[in-house]
Protein backbone atom coordinates (compact mmCIF):
# COMPACT_ATOMS: atom_id res chain seq x y z
CA UNK A 1 0.00 0.00 0.00
CA UNK A 2 3.06 2.26 0.41
CA UNK A 3 1.62 4.12 3.39
CA UNK A 4 3.64 6.39 5.65
CA UNK A 5 2.83 7.06 9.32
CA UNK A 6 3.99 10.04 11.38
CA UNK A 7 3.90 9.52 15.14
CA UNK A 8 4.98 12.61 17.06
CA UNK A 9 6.73 12.07 20.38
CA UNK A 10 4.96 13.25 23.49
CA UNK A 11 6.54 15.33 26.17
CA UNK A 12 5.79 14.70 29.83
CA UNK A 13 3.65 17.87 29.98
CA UNK A 14 1.39 16.56 27.18
CA UNK A 15 0.48 13.39 29.05
CA UNK A 16 -2.69 12.98 31.03
CA UNK A 17 -3.17 10.24 33.61
CA UNK A 18 -5.17 7.25 32.44
CA UNK A 19 -8.27 6.28 34.30
CA UNK A 20 -8.42 3.00 36.18
CA UNK A 21 -12.22 3.02 36.20
CA UNK A 22 -13.67 -0.37 35.30
CA UNK A 23 -15.94 -0.66 32.29
CA UNK A 24 -19.14 -2.51 33.14
CA UNK A 25 -22.21 -3.36 31.14
CA UNK A 26 -24.68 -2.28 33.83
CA UNK A 27 -24.50 -0.97 37.39
CA UNK A 28 -23.37 -3.67 39.80
CA UNK A 29 -22.27 -6.09 37.07
CA UNK A 30 -18.56 -5.94 38.00
CA UNK A 31 -17.42 -8.44 40.59
CA UNK A 32 -14.37 -7.97 42.76
CA UNK A 33 -11.44 -10.18 41.82
CA UNK A 34 -8.24 -10.83 43.72
CA UNK A 35 -4.92 -9.04 43.96
CA UNK A 36 -2.19 -8.71 41.37
CA UNK A 37 1.11 -7.63 42.95
CA UNK A 38 3.81 -6.14 40.73
CA UNK A 39 7.23 -5.84 42.41
CA UNK A 40 10.12 -3.90 40.84
CA UNK A 41 13.66 -4.21 42.18
CA UNK A 42 16.74 -2.43 40.86
CA UNK A 43 20.29 -3.23 41.99
CA UNK A 44 23.45 -1.37 41.01
CA UNK A 45 26.27 -3.96 41.08
CA UNK A 46 28.90 -1.23 41.52
CA UNK A 47 30.66 -2.26 38.30
CA UNK A 48 31.57 0.55 35.88
CA UNK A 49 32.95 0.75 32.36
CA UNK A 50 33.24 3.37 29.64
CA UNK A 51 30.94 3.06 26.60
CA UNK A 52 31.00 5.72 23.86
CA UNK A 53 32.89 8.03 26.22
CA UNK A 54 30.18 7.78 28.90
CA UNK A 55 30.38 6.20 32.35
CA UNK A 56 28.16 3.09 32.27
CA UNK A 57 26.68 1.41 35.37
CA UNK A 58 25.90 -2.31 35.56
CA UNK A 59 22.33 -2.52 36.82
CA UNK A 60 20.08 -5.56 37.24
CA UNK A 61 16.35 -4.84 37.37
CA UNK A 62 13.64 -7.44 38.01
CA UNK A 63 9.88 -7.19 37.69
CA UNK A 64 7.69 -9.91 39.18
CA UNK A 65 3.94 -10.16 38.85
CA UNK A 66 2.01 -12.52 41.12
CA UNK A 67 -1.76 -13.00 40.93
CA UNK A 68 -3.70 -14.37 43.88
CA UNK A 69 -5.81 -17.54 43.43
CA UNK A 70 -9.02 -15.48 43.47
CA UNK A 71 -7.85 -13.03 40.77
CA UNK A 72 -9.94 -12.66 37.64
CA UNK A 73 -7.57 -14.77 35.50
CA UNK A 74 -6.59 -17.18 38.30
CA UNK A 75 -3.23 -17.63 39.99
CA UNK A 76 -0.10 -16.80 38.01
CA UNK A 77 3.55 -15.89 38.44
CA UNK A 78 5.68 -14.07 35.86
CA UNK A 79 9.19 -12.66 36.16
CA UNK A 80 11.32 -10.46 33.87
CA UNK A 81 14.95 -9.53 34.43
CA UNK A 82 16.97 -6.77 32.74
CA UNK A 83 20.74 -7.15 33.17
CA UNK A 84 22.56 -4.32 31.44
CA UNK A 85 24.90 -1.40 31.22
CA UNK A 86 23.17 1.97 31.60
CA UNK A 87 24.31 5.55 31.02
CA UNK A 88 22.88 8.97 31.71
CA UNK A 89 22.07 10.17 28.21
CA UNK A 90 19.62 12.89 27.39
CA UNK A 91 18.48 14.34 24.11
CA UNK A 92 15.80 16.86 23.18
CA UNK A 93 13.14 14.24 23.89
CA UNK A 94 12.42 11.56 26.46
CA UNK A 95 12.00 8.12 24.94
CA UNK A 96 10.39 6.18 26.42
CA UNK A 97 8.44 8.54 28.65
CA UNK A 98 8.39 7.21 32.18
CA UNK A 99 4.84 6.95 33.51
CA UNK A 100 3.81 6.14 37.06
CA UNK A 101 3.38 2.35 37.50
CA UNK A 102 -0.12 1.22 36.71
CA UNK A 103 -1.94 -1.78 35.38
CA UNK A 104 -0.61 -2.48 31.86
CA UNK A 105 -3.27 -2.33 29.11
CA UNK A 106 -2.42 -5.88 28.04
CA UNK A 107 -3.11 -7.18 31.57
CA UNK A 108 -6.83 -6.49 31.50
CA UNK A 109 -8.93 -9.36 32.71
CA UNK A 110 -10.17 -11.93 30.23
CA UNK A 111 -13.45 -11.58 32.14
CA UNK A 112 -14.89 -8.08 31.55
CA UNK A 113 -17.20 -8.42 34.57
CA UNK A 114 -14.26 -8.88 36.98
CA UNK A 115 -11.89 -6.26 38.43
CA UNK A 116 -8.63 -7.14 40.21
CA UNK A 117 -6.84 -4.87 42.68
CA UNK A 118 -3.33 -3.93 41.50
CA UNK A 119 -0.53 -3.31 44.02
CA UNK A 120 2.86 -1.97 42.89
CA UNK A 121 5.96 -2.24 45.08
CA UNK A 122 9.51 -1.24 44.32
CA UNK A 123 12.95 -0.52 45.71
CA UNK A 124 16.51 0.09 44.59
CA UNK A 125 17.47 2.01 41.44
CA UNK A 126 14.39 3.92 40.31
CA UNK A 127 15.69 5.38 37.02
CA UNK A 128 18.65 3.42 35.68
CA UNK A 129 19.07 5.63 32.60
CA UNK A 130 19.51 4.47 29.01
CA UNK A 131 20.55 0.83 28.41
CA UNK A 132 23.38 0.55 25.88
CA UNK A 133 24.10 -3.17 26.33
CA UNK A 134 22.14 -5.86 28.07
CA UNK A 135 19.80 -8.80 28.11
CA UNK A 136 16.14 -9.09 29.05
CA UNK A 137 14.95 -12.53 30.14
CA UNK A 138 11.36 -13.59 30.69
CA UNK A 139 10.82 -16.54 33.01
CA UNK A 140 7.91 -18.97 33.06
CA UNK A 141 5.98 -20.15 36.13
CA UNK A 142 8.51 -22.97 36.67
CA UNK A 143 11.47 -20.53 36.68
CA UNK A 144 12.83 -21.55 33.29
CA UNK A 145 13.79 -18.90 30.71
CA UNK A 146 10.93 -18.60 28.18
CA UNK A 147 12.38 -15.76 26.13
CA UNK A 148 15.58 -13.76 25.92
CA UNK A 149 16.31 -10.51 24.08
CA UNK A 150 19.71 -8.84 23.74
CA UNK A 151 20.37 -5.12 23.20
CA UNK A 152 23.66 -3.90 21.76
CA UNK A 153 24.26 -0.27 20.83
CA UNK A 154 26.54 -0.07 17.80
CA UNK A 155 26.74 3.72 17.50
CA UNK A 156 25.79 6.66 19.70
CA UNK A 157 25.93 10.24 18.52
CA UNK A 158 24.59 13.64 19.54
CA UNK A 159 24.97 14.99 16.01
CA UNK A 160 21.80 16.39 14.42
CA UNK A 161 20.00 13.99 12.08
CA UNK A 162 19.67 14.80 8.39
CA UNK A 163 16.23 16.34 7.71
CA UNK A 164 15.76 13.81 4.86
CA UNK A 165 15.09 11.12 7.52
CA UNK A 166 11.85 12.95 8.37
CA UNK A 167 10.52 13.56 4.86
CA UNK A 168 7.76 11.37 3.39
CA UNK A 169 9.29 9.12 0.70
CA UNK A 170 8.15 9.75 -2.86
CA UNK A 171 5.27 7.49 -3.92
CA UNK A 172 3.97 7.13 -0.35
CA UNK A 173 0.65 8.45 0.93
Amino acid sequence: KRLYVVEPMQTTSELTPRSETPVSQSPGSTRRGGTVTMTYTGRDTGERKTLFGLQARHIITTMEMVSSPDSCNGPSHMKMEYDGWYVDFSADFNCPIKLPPQRPDNMRSQKPDCLDRYVTKGNGVSDPGFMLEGTMKMYGPDGSVQMSQTTETLELSRAPLDQAFFEIPSGYA
